[in-house]
């Protein structure tokens, strides 16, 4: 039996066999024997495990050193999907003593396309996992299947009660914010701009306080009505306006007096001249753990990010130091033109370029470019203020007061779409390294970890992310967005 490599998610499935029909009009459960009450039959595993019926349930043991979950999976075919249909997924399941489960509702043929993800623990006492999701296929032969491998040592999965019910409600998703004062969770330049944007549905002006790190009161003033921002959600932003303050200090924040006795209070932030000085260097470093073909150094990138030097032509990645061009099939489907070439480049070395394992020569030309100019810049005033304003967004400053630079602010992006800065998935392996760039909203909302959050009504702009290792479109990391955090970092130090 042949298993394939999907070329941007690596999610693995086998082939279907028999292909089921499907109709608008679905039972209540398209899994069959979902319950095991007898045996196992429909269901199968890699070849490294062997489904077994223990206490009415499916178990396999899990066997250890293996590198990634699709090592190791369980499955089902065929379960016929209904594009627009909504459909709950849900079971239960156990590990002993524990490990991880990502389950996947999936095409069973590359690219192994994911419908559905849930990504969580299985633990010794049970659990109850669940996703609902909208399908945006017409598919027969759709599969689920059990992502279980990618532990250095063996432990037990059992399941049980396994359910994909048509008609299922989605409700709309809407992000928890830890707070309505949304600052830079960094901090601010003290000869800078200073801005801080107040949520509030009201219309008169409302009373601001800064306070420093032991509550004393450095500032106060009121804020300005900005009036309903619709890339936010409709949100009316009173814009809070403290750049007269040039005291440093580390610990500040906004307060804003409610009557009620709830103050509102942002998250704390810096004032110093040093301000962006580590960003730099943290933004920078992050080229050197997505180095492709040369071993990473735990003294220098961290422990947890030393590995081998990969793509050398060795097995199992063999194919680095003689590339082709790609066929003229290939070629004709994509780009509606046949071309290919009739040579072979030795490509080793070089940058990831993403949170794949692939290397684009535009993605590599403009992170070189950007990477240039960041040590070529002056301090030209008239684009300081600019990107000072940028950075906030960046930093916490926005509808989701969210940093979306790993490990600056209170709240920050960390679970990068990544194969090996993936933690969230294997907590054997590290999260995004700090100064690791995410991509950000994007309201064309791509993926179908987003596409299931938000449905049918979409999403305002600002508000269209999750911090999700799925989410490909709206929280992806690559070099050229790093590189060009380096650039507007190397700028603002010297500011």
């Amino acid at each position: 039996m042949t298993y394939k490599l999907n070329d941007f998610c690596k999610l693995i499935g086998l082939t279907a066999v028999v292909l089921l029909p499907a109709t608008a009009v679905m039972a209540e459960n398209l899994i069959r024997n979902h319950s095991f009450d007898e045996n196992t039959d429909a269901w199968w595993g890699t070849d490294n495990v062997v489904p077994a019926l223990v206490d009415g349930q499916l178990c396999v043991d899990v066997p250890a050193n293996t590198n990634n979950p699709w090592d190791v999976i369980v499955g089902i075919n065929d379960m016929g999907l209904v594009k627009g249909e909504k459909y709950g997924f849900k079971f239960e399941a156990k590990g002993t003593p524990g490990g991880n489960i990502r389950a996947l509702v999936q095409m069973p043929t590359d690219p192994w396309t994911a419908y559905a993800t849930v990504t969580k623990p299985a633990v010794p006492e049970g659990d109850d996992y669940s996703a609902n999701f909208k399908s945006i296929v017409d598919m027969k032969d759709a599969q689920i299947v059990f992502q279980i491998g990618g532990s250095k040592t063996a432990w037990e999965f059992c399941l049980d009660n396994v359910e994909l019910n048509s008609g299922a409600d989605i409700t709309q998703y809407k992000a928890e914010t830890a707070t309505n004062v949304r600052v830079n969770q960094l901090g601010y330049l003290p000869d800078g701009p200073k801005r801080a944007n107040l949520v509030l549905d009201k219309f008169a002006p409302q009373k601001w306080s800064l306070v420093d790190a032991a509550g004393g009161e450095v500032a106060t003033g009121f804020s300005k009505n900005m009036g309903v921002d619709p890339s936010a959600g409709d949100e009316k932003i009173h814009l809070i306006d403290f750049s007269d303050v040039s005291v440093t200090g580390d610990d500040f924040k906004i307060v804003v007096r409610n009557k009620k006795g709830d103050d509102w209070v942002s998250d704390p932030f810096a004032i110093r001249a040093d301000l962006y000085k580590d960003l730099l260097g943290d933004a920078l470093s992050y080229f050197y753990p997505v180095r492709s073909g040369i071993e990473v150094d735990g003294a220098l990138a961290g422990a947890k990010y030393a590995r081998p030097a990969g793509h050398l032509g060795i097995a199992p990645n063999t194919g680095d130091t003689a590339v082709g061009c790609q066929t003229t099939e290939f070629s004709q489907g994509i780009y509606g033109e046949g071309w290919t070439c009739d040579y072979k480049l030795d490509v080793t070395g070089g940058w990831y370029d993403a949170g794949d394992h692939g290397k684009y020569v535009v993605n590599g030309g403009i992170s070189v470019a950007q990477l240039l100019a960041a040590f070529e810049m002056t301090g030209d005033g008239k684009y300081r203020d600019g990107a000072l304003s940028t950075m906030d967004y960046i930093l916490g400053r926005n509808a989701l007061n969210n940093s979306y630079v790993t490990g600056y602010g209170s709240h920050y992006s960390e679970n990068q779409h990544s194969r090996w800065f993936s933690a969230q998935l294997n907590a054997d392996l590290p999260h995004p390294p700090k100064g690791s760039l995410s991509g950000g909203p994007n309201s064309s909302i791509q993926d179908p970890v987003v596409q299931n959050l938000f449905g049918d009504a979409g999403c305002p702009g600002q508000t269209c992310y999750i911090d999700d290792i799925e989410s490909w479109s709206t929280n992806e990391i690559t070099i050229n967005w790093n590189a060009a955090l380096v650039q507007m970092a190397a700028f603002l130090k010297d500011q």
